[in-house]
């Protein structure tokens, strides 16, 4: 039994993403592409170039939390670690192992499951990561999703969780405590006392 807003992204990955699977099982180039792309952020590809790091050259067991699409998962089964892609949605799971298929990977192995409850092994991974996923959780599942990377991570393992800083009320808060003194756009800093006047101007 999953929670309730586990079940609300499982349902809506399965219907935002089930036309693309359809699209994609017919056509037979698609989802042939391992490459990371130089269009993605630079967030993206720091966090891949500093886990190409952690694997290479290592017999490394990988869990991928929230693998989406399975586009990071297969990256790293490129650098022959044995990857376990967990997602609560079944649409990308099935999208994951295609992936997987079109590009001849078969040491990914996939689950359908919640981040907090994986039923796996413990102290099965060198390295877990998920990434963009926390931000999907309620407070409660994240606590037991950390726990259950606690468990799972092998004595000194890796677990690494980006989360993008868009809409971040901790971010806006910072950057609004910093004053900005250039001169063609200056702003106070919200704890001067000028800045009340600054926002009735603005």
């Amino acid at each position: 039994m999953i929670d309730k807003t586990s079940q609300l992204n499982k349902e809506h990955y399965n219907s935002k993403l089930k036309e693309s699977l359809n699209s994609f099982k017919k056509n037979p180039i698609a989802l042939k592409n391992i490459k990371l792309e130089m269009s993605y952020s630079k967030v993206i590809r720091l966090f891949y170039s500093y886990l190409q790091k952690l694997i290479i050259g290592h017999s490394t067991h990988i869990l991928d939390m929230g693998c989406g699409t399975g586009a990071l998962s297969v990256l790293m089964a490129t650098h022959k670690a044995i990857v376990t892609s967990i997602d609560i949605s079944e649409i990308n799971i099935e999208i994951t192992k295609l992936r997987a298929n079109r590009n001849s990977i078969d040491n990914i192995s996939t689950i359908v499951s919640s981040t907090a409850d994986t039923g796996l092994n413990d102290q099965s991974f060198d390295i877990i990561y998920g990434f963009g996923i926390i931000h999907h959780l309620t407070e409660d599942i994240e606590a037991k999703t950390y726990a259950e990377v606690y468990r799972l991570l092998k004595p000194g393992g890796t677990a690494m969780f980006c989360e993008s800083v868009i809409n971040s009320s901790v971010l806006d808060y910072i950057r609004k405590i910093i004053p900005i003194y250039q001169k063609h756009n200056p702003r106070p800093s919200i704890l001067q006392k000028q800045y009340k006047d600054f926002i009735k101007n603005d």
